[in-house]
């Protein structure tokens, strides 16, 4: 696979390979030395790749190659240089990669298809795009609009001189067909590449039933064993009643604030280290799905949809083979029902017509699976023909979508009123009440130093004989307890809003945080999560 993309570096590519082959080396062969974007949907992800080149390519020296754009991305460089004192180097460092400096920049995708939008000024990131080189990772876990920005992009790209690998363990069909229907140019391999040497990784049992915690008792005895759901709520249900039967049980889920996520994505990492052999069971969410290099022995997972099912699969038995009798992989497809978070309409995890085709595909599953048998399973069920049985179905979505960016004019947006409608989610950042409570010494004198540094900075810019490094270091110290202001907020959905109680507080408030009131619980062990009194909203709050 790396000789392949290295011989084809001056093309436009797609490349299918089997989890844990290598991609992301064979995508840097491809990228060569020139300006390049490697562009990952979850930014756990892209920190975990970050750290991979920074520290095993570029041996720790990666500061004047390397750069990691997204919403976090000042706090990660605090972490950097947090303890350094040269806050020029600092400052320096963050200029460079927003405005895109660096040589090779790992990124979300909303920072660099921003320009879709054509909004005001969007020009220079689009000169600079056409000559450069772009990787799309995990480009099924998109959702319809964000396929539609990715394709109408690399059109875009590829019109100005740019080039695009998209680089997957499995492509549907359907993808491919909207690729040429749009007009793109690419080059693939005559087939993937599969490892003959690990091809029997997964020995697999579909279960016609919803995931209980009874299953994880049964099946997890003396193996390290991840249980992934598809909702928050699930998640924490299952973890809560495996803990109270004294079970070593941990969490992790994208409802927890940022500096308990944080610990826990450390925490998971550890644990599905092939030589770490504890016999911990970790119940987790999508967050497990994409390029987290973890391995664990025995996987139970509710079915989303086939894509989503085979990126949780390559976290059980990443690069080895299964010798075993018994099954490593237990898919709960809901029996009668849909598994959690799966409904018609808004606010369903994965789209209701693939979820549909996906538990036809896997209802007979009982047996090794092969990477072939799993490419063999998207090129069958996710055919343009398939996905399009319903009128909104998800590729007249991705169409409507690309439709809209064909037709808006460029003076219509500024490059500000685009980042939230670009991104899709619909989430804001908060500050759970129990977080404010516990930390409200703490947090007060924050903004206090940060209200005391504003003014000072104000005084030494009125001062003729300013020193401009007086500046500087209050500003990064600024940044500093920003950064801890970040660190106590989730993610939330902003449709539950308007079933929430927002507290006021003036000066968080014109800093951008919002405080949830106690219609959500907090604590650091289950995230955020309904008061009992709202259960009849938890198929919501997924």
């Amino acid at each position: 696979m790396q000789k392949w993309t290295f011989k084809h570096q001056d093309e436009s590519i797609i490349v299918i390979g089997q989890t844990g082959l290598g991609k992301t080396e064979a995508a840097l062969r491809w990228l060569g030395n020139g300006k390049s974007f490697f562009v990952l949907p979850l930014k756990s992800a892209i920190n975990a790749i970050y750290h991979r080149i920074k520290n095993v390519v570029f041996n720790n020296e990666s500061y004047n190659s390397l750069g990691l754009i997204h919403s976090d991305m000042v706090s990660k460089a605090i972490a950097e240089f947090g303890n350094q004192n040269n806050y020029s180097d600092f400052q320096k460092y963050i200029e460079e990669e927003k405005q895109w400096s660096k040589q090779l920049s790992i990124a979300t995708l909303d920072q660099v298809f921003s320009f879709v939008y054509h909004y005001s000024n969007y020009e220079p990131k689009m000169a600079t795009l056409a000559y450069s080189k772009v990787v799309i990772d995990e480009i099924q876990m998109y959702s319809p609009t964000l396929l539609a920005y990715i394709i109408y992009g690399l059109k875009e790209i590829q019109r100005y001189g740019g080039k695009f690998e998209i680089m997957t363990a499995t492509l549907a069909p359907f993808i491919l067909d909207l690729l040429n229907i749009h007009g793109l140019k690419f080059t693939m391999p005559e087939k993937p590449f599969l490892d003959s040497k690990i091809n029997h990784r997964h020995n697999v049992k579909t279960i016609h039933a919803q995931l209980e915690s009874k299953d994880i008792l049964e099946k997890a005895q003396g193996k390290k064993t991840l249980v992934v759901c598809n909702t928050v709520q699930k998640a924490n249900k299952l973890y809560l009643e495996l803990k109270e039967v004294g079970v070593d049980v941990h969490l992790i889920h994208s409802r927890f604030i940022r500096k308990d996520r944080s610990i826990k994505e450390n925490e998971i990492i550890h644990a599905g280290k092939t030589t770490n052999h504890n016999l911990e069971v970790w119940i987790g969410t999508q967050v497990v799905e994409a390029s987290l290099d973890i391995d664990f022995d025995l996987l139970l997972t509710e079915l989303s949809e086939l894509n989503g099912l085979f990126q949780r699969m390559g976290r059980c038995y990443r690069k080895r083979n299964y010798k075993g009798e018994n099954p490593n992989v237990y898919i709960f497809d809901g029996g009668n029902k849909a598994t959690s978070g799966i409904k018609r309409g808004q606010h369903s995890i994965v789209d209701w017509t693939m979820f549909s085709i996906s538990k036809n595909a896997v209802k007979n599953l009982n047996g090794v699976l092969t990477e072939q048998d799993k490419i063999n399973l998207i090129n069958t069920n996710y055919t343009s023909e398939k996905i399009s049985v319903d009128d909104d179905n998800f590729i007249s979505r991705i169409e409507n979508s690309i439709k809209y960016l064909q037709d808006i004019e460029e003076t219509e947006l500024i490059k500000k009123d685009i980042v939230s409608r670009f991104r899709g989610i619909n989430n804001v950042d908060v500050i759970p009440e129990q977080v404010y409570l516990d930390n409200k010494v703490e947090i007060t004198d924050k903004l206090i130093q940060l209200d005391r540094n504003k003014q000072k900075i104000r005084v030494l810019y009125k001062n003729e004989n300013k020193n401009s490094n007086d500046i500087t270091k209050l500003k990064i110290e600024n940044l500093k307890l920003k950064n801890y202001l970040n660190s106590m907020t989730v993610s939330f959905p902003v449709y539950l809003l308007d079933k929430s109680e927002i507290i006021k507080n003036k000066d968080l408030q014109e800093l951008g945080y919002i405080i949830l009131a106690k219609v959500f619980n907090y604590n650091s062990e289950t995230g955020l999560s309904l008061n009992k009194s709202k259960e009849e909203e938890d198929d919501n709050f997924i």
